[in-house]
């Protein structure tokens, strides 16, 4: 899957629609790793529209991705589009797309 350098994702924070989550997890080999969580809450219809009532389910992309610490990169290894109950996996055509236009691609 995709590699992002670890700075361009963290600069993510200083834009207002975006949350990222820095996390450590042990595997079953009792190794740590650091996890990155990306969150990013598109306009709802209404707000993107100027209409009233056209909101359906709230929706939001999740983007997971493992560090390594020594390239300063991070791989992405789950992207997905989630309203309500309903997950949707994003492609790598989508996860370039959106490197391209939110980090400036790699």
């Amino acid at each position: 899957m995709l590699e992002l350098e670890l700075n361009k994702i963290l600069k993510l924070r200083s834009y207002p629609n975006y949350q990222i989550e820095e996390l450590t997890e042990t595997d079953d080999k009792g190794v740590e790793k650091k996890i990155i969580i990306i969150t990013f809450v598109p306009p709802s219809i209404s707000d993107a529209s100027g209409l009233d009532n056209v909101d359906t389910e709230p929706k939001y992309i999740e983007i997971r991705g493992e560090v390594n610490e020594v390239t300063r990169k991070v791989k992405i290894v789950k992207a997905e589009i989630i309203e309500g109950s309903r997950r949707r996996k994003l492609d790598e055509t989508e996860l370039q797309l959106w490197a391209e236009y939110v980090i400036g691609g790699e």
